[in-house]
C-alpha cells in the first residue's frame, strides 16, 4: 500500500507543472488510482485503506466495498466486507449528494446476505438458523433507521421503502426523520446554490462551510470541507481554513496529520502549510526522523523568495531548540542545533540576518558563551548596509548589556555612534542612560562629550541637506514658474511644442474610472523595491499594474498607486496597512480624491477612540522588541486577535504597543500579571486602551481673551495673526463718518466729529481754543 502511494505521489510531482486544471492535481482522483491499484493485485492479503488518511469520496469508497465483495471467499469475508461498508458510511454517508448511494449499496449487500438465509422453507430452519435470519433483518432494519437519521436527498423515498419493509414507522424512528428533515431544509439553500453554480464554486461553498460552524457537527463539517476540496484542492487558504478547524476544535492527530499530508502534496509553495505540518508534528510526539525528513521536503519544495526558506529554518530551529532539555545532559542535542545553525546559514546568506541573532541569543542566555554571541553579531553587522541600522546596535548592546560586561559595552556604544546613519540618537539617549545608572562621573562626562561632538557632526551633515533640499525645491519653483509663463506666451501665440524638448522623470497619467481597482500607497522609500511590493499583495489578488510616482531626475517620491483586477482585491489589501517593508511601515489607503471623500466615518481614525476592556496599551517597550516576542509574552493570558507595536514614519519603535485579546478577562489579567513587569531591563506599563477624548471646538467657536469677554471668531479663514487693517486711512474715514449710531446720536459727538457728520477746517480749531 505504501508504494502504491508513492507511486502516485511521484505521478503528481510528474504533473505539478502542468496546468492547474489538470485532472491529475485532483487529491481524489490521487485516491482513485491507489484504489484501482489495488483492484489489481491478486493476493488474499491487502493492507486496507486508511480511512482517515483517504478524501471522504462516495465514489472511491463504493470502488473500495465492490472490491472487498469480490474477496468475499476469503475467511471472514462477509465481516470483512460489513467493516469496509461501516467505515465508508462514517466517511461518506453522510453526502449530501451522494451518501445515499453508500447506504443503499450496505442495504443491498445484506439483503444479499438474507437471500441466502432464505433460500429453505422456514420449517427445514433450525432454530440457530432462524436466529440468524432474524438477525439479518433485524440489520436490515437497523440499516433504514440509521439512513432515515441523516439529512440526505430523496429521503421520501428511503421512508417508503422502509414502510414497504415493515409496513409501519414507530414514534421514535418518526421523530429521528423529522429532526433530519428539518436540518435539510436548513441545509437545501446552500445545496440548491452549489447545484446552480459553476465549478470550482468556491464562495458557495464558504458560505456552506461557514454555515456549518455555526452548528459544530464536526463529521458534517469535515465532509464538506472534503466536498470542497475534491474542487478546490490547489487553494492554500481553504487548506489552511480545514487544518485550523481541525486543531482547534478536534486536536486527534490521526485526522489532522493525514489532512496536513495532503495539504503540502497539493499545494507545495504555501509555507504556512508546512510551517503548520511541523509543529503539528511535534506537538503529537511524532519521531525526531520524520521531522526531518519533513523539513527536508520543505526545502525542496521550490519556495520563490529566500524569506520562505527562512521561515521553514526559523520553525525548524525552533524545534530544535526546544528539544534541548537545558537541565540535564545535552551535548548532542546543542550540536545538532549548531549545525543546523550553519546549514541555513549556507542555504539562505541573504535573509540569514534573523537566524544569526537567533543563534546569538541561544549562545548568550542558554550557553552563557559571550565570545561566541558577539562573533555572530559581528557576522550580522557585515550583512549589507546592517552595520548603519540604530535598531540592530540597539539590539546588540542590549544583549551585551544584560549578558556581557561593562568594557564592552562601551566600546560597541562608541562604534555604534560613529556608524549608525539612520537615528544616532537613540544610540546616544540609551549610552548616557547606562551611565547615568552604572558609571561614575567621569564616565558620564566621557559619553556626553562623545554624543556631542557626533551630533554636531550629524547636525552639519542634516542642515547641508536641508539646504540641498531647499536649492532642489527653488530650482523646482523656478522652472515651475518659467514654465507657467512660457505656457502663456504659448497660449497667445499658440505655438505648438517641439517633439524634440527635452522632459524630467515620468510622468503618471492618473486614469480616475480606475479608483475602485486601485490602492494609494505612501510612506515608502525613495528606492522602494517594485517586486517586493508586489509579492506583498500576491496573496490579495492579481496586480495589473504597480505606479510609483517619481521626480524629474527619476528618484521615488515616496508614494505611489496599486491597480488590481478585483474590487474585492482592494478591500483585503487595506488590511496590509502598515505591513513593514524593508524596515519601515508602508501606509495603504484607498484611492479616491481627498475632496470627494469629506470626512466620512469611513476616512476618519480607523482604531477606536473609546474604551475597550479587551484591548491594552502597552508603553516602555525597549526598542528592539518584537512583534513575535510581545505575542508569545501576551498569549499565555488568552487568544490575541492582533498585536500592534507603534513605528515611527522610518519604522523605528516609539516603545509603545496595542494588544488586543479575544475577551475582556484575557485583557485583564495580563494586565494584573505584567503592569510593572521588567523586559530587558526596562520597566513596562500596561493598562486597559482608554484614549483621550478628543477636542471638540472648531474654527467658528468663540475664544477667551486674557482681561476680556469671550471674542466670537467665526470668521471664513478664523483670527488672523495680525489684526491691523489693510485699508488706507482716508477710506477707513470716510467709512466711520457715514456710520452713525443711536449713541453718537445721545451723545451730540465723538472724538472731536459732530453728530451730523461735519467736518471742521484748521480754522476752526484754532478759534475754539481761543475761546478757551
Amino acid at each position: 500500500m505504501a508504494q502504491f502511494e508513492m507511486d502516485v505521489d511521484m505521478q503528481q510531482d510528474d504533473d505539478s507543472s502542468t496546468d492547474s486544471s489538470n485532472s491529475s492535481d485532483n487529491d481524489e482522483e490521487l485516491w482513485q488510482q491507489i484504489a484501482d491499484l489495488e483492484k489489481q493485485v491478486k493476493i488474499h492479503q491487502i493492507e486496507p485503506i486508511d480511512a482517515h488518511r483517504a478524501p471522504k469520496s462516495v465514489d472511491l469508497w463504493l470502488e473500495y466495498v465492490q472490491f472487498s465483495i469480490g474477496q468475499m471467499g476469503m475467511a471472514d469475508g462477509i465481516l470483512n466486507v460489513r467493516n469496509i461498508f461501516e467505515r465508508a458510511i462514517t466517511a461518506a454517508g453522510i453526502h449530501f449528494v451522494k451518501g445515499h448511494v453508500i447506504w443503499e449499496a450496505y442495504r443491498e449487500f445484506e439483503n444479499a446476505v438474507l437471500s441466502t438465509l432464505e433460500s429453505s422453507p422456514d420449517s427445514d430452519l433450525s432454530d440457530t438458523q432462524q436466529e440468524e435470519y432474524q438477525q439479518q433483518k433485524n440489520r436490515i432494519t437497523n440499516l433504514f433507521k440509521r439512513q432515515l437519521g441523516v439529512p440526505l436527498i430523496d429521503m421520501e423515498s428511503t421512508l417508503d421503502e422502509y414502510k414497504s419493509w415493515l409496513d409501519a414507522v414507530d414514534t421514535a424512528l418518526e421523530n429521528t426523520y423529522q429532526k433530519a428533515a428539518a436540518k435539510l431544509e436548513k441545509i437545501k439553500p446552500f445545496e440548491d446554490a452549489l447545484l446552480s453554480a459553476i465549478p470550482p464554486r468556491l464562495i458557495e461553498y464558504e458560505s456552506y462551510i461557514d454555515f456549518e460552524l455555526t452548528a459544530n457537527d464536526p463529521p458534517r463539517i469535515q465532509c464538506l470541507f472534503e466536498r470542497a476540496l475534491a474542487e478546490n484542492c490547489l487553494n492554500s487558504d481553504l487548506w489552511l481554513k480545514y487544518i485550523k478547524y481541525l486543531e482547534t476544535k478536534l486536536k486527534i492527530n490521526t485526522i489532522s496529520l493525514p489532512v496536513l499530508e495532503r495539504s503540502v502534496r497539493n499545494c507545495p509553495w504555501s509555507v504556512k502549510l508546512w510551517q503548520i505540518y511541523l509543529r503539528a508534528m511535534e506537538r503529537y510526539e511524532q519521531s525526531h526522523e520524520n521531522i526531518k525528513e519533513i523539513v527536508d521536503r520543505a526545502l525542496k519544495s521550490g519556495f520563490t523568495s529566500a524569506e520562505e526558506f527562512q521561515q521553514v529554518w526559523l520553525t525548524f530551529l525552533d524545534y530544535l531548540r526546544r528539544r534541548i532539555k537545558w537541565e540535564n545532559e545535552h551535548s548532542n542535542e546543542l550540536e545538532e542545533l549548531r549545525t543546523n545553525f550553519l546549514k541555513a546559514q549556507n542555504h539562505i546568506i541573504e535573509y540569514f540576518a534573523p537566524i544569526l541573532r537567533y543563534w546569538a541569543r541561544i549562545e548568550a542566555y542558554r550557553c552563557n558563551n559571550m565570545a561566541k554571541s558577539r562573533e555572530l553579531w559581528q557576522q550580522v553587522l557585515s550583512l549589507g548596509n546592517n552595520i548603519h541600522s540604530a535598531q540592530l546596535w540597539l539590539e546588540y548592546t542590549s544583549l551585551e548589556r544584560s549578558r556581557g560586561d561593562e568594557k564592552n559595552l562601551r566600546n560597541l556604544y562608541q562604534k555604534a555612534l560613529q556608524t549608525v546613519h539612520d537615528w544616532p540618537e537613540s544610540i546616544g539617549e540609551a549610552w548616557m542612560s547606562f551611565e547615568s545608572e552604572q558609571g561614575t562621573l567621569y564616565q558620564w562626562e566621557t559619553a556626553a562629550n562623545k554624543y556631542d561632538s557626533r551630533m554636531k557632526i550629524i547636525e552639519a551633515k542634516r542642515k547641508k541637506m536641508e539646504t540641498e533640499a531647499e536649492l532642489v525645491k527653488k530650482e523646482k519653483l523656478v522652472g515651475k514658474h518659467q514654465k507657467s509663463q512660457l505656457k502663456r506666451k504659448m497660449d497667445k501665440s499658440k505655438a505648438v511644442v517641439d517633439d524634440d524638448v527635452e522632459q524630467h522623470g515620468e510622468t503618471i497619467e492618473h486614469d480616475s474610472s480606475k479608483d475602485d481597482f486601485t490602492i494609494f500607497l505612501s510612506n515608502l522609500a525613495y528606492n522602494p523595491d517594485e517586486d517586493k511590493i508586489k509579492e506583498i499583495f500576491t496573496d490579495v489578488g492579481e496586480v495589473v499594474q504597480l505606479r510609483i510616482v517619481k521626480d524629474y531626475k527619476g528618484r521615488g517620491k515616496g508614494f505611489g498607486y496599486l491597480q488590481f483586477k478585483t474590487k474585492e482585491a482592494v478591500t483585503e489589501a487595506l488590511k496590509k496597512d502598515r505591513e513593514a517593508l524593508n524596515g519601515r511601515p508602508m501606509f495603504v489607503s484607498r484611492c479616491e480624491d481627498k475632496k470627494k471623500r469629506g470626512n466620512s466615518a469611513e476616512n476618519k481614525l480607523k482604531f477606536s477612540t473609546e474604551v475597550e476592556k479587551n484591548k491594552l496599551f502597552v508603553r516602555g517597550l525597549p526598542f528592539t522588541t518584537t512583534k513575535d516576542e510581545l505575542t508569545e509574552m501576551f498569549k499565555v493570558f488568552g487568544e490575541l486577535t492582533d498585536v500592534r507595536i507603534v513605528t515611527y514614519r522610518n519604522g523605528h519603535s516609539k516603545g509603545l504597543a496595542y494588544v488586543d485579546y479575544q475577551n475582556e478577562k484575557s485583557a485583564a489579567e495580563a494586565v494584573q500579571k505584567l503592569d510593572g513587569f521588567k523586559m530587558n531591563d526596562k520597566e513596562i506599563s500596561v493598562a486597559i486602551s482608554a484614549p483621550p477624548k478628543r477636542q471638540t471646538g472648531g474654527r467658528g467657536d468663540s475664544k477667551p481673551f486674557l482681561g476680556g469677554g469671550r471674542v466670537d471668531t467665526a470668521t471664513g479663514r478664523g483670527r488672523g495673526r495680525t489684526q491691523v487693517s489693510l485699508l488706507p486711512r482716508a477710506l477707513q474715514r470716510a467709512k466711520i463718518e457715514t456710520t452713525t449710531t443711536e449713541d453718537d446720536k445721545m451723545n451730540g459727538s465723538q472724538n472731536g466729529t459732530s453728530a451730523s457728520g461735519s467736518q471742521k477746517s484748521n480754522a476752526d480749531f484754532r478759534e475754539m481754543l481761543l475761546k478757551k
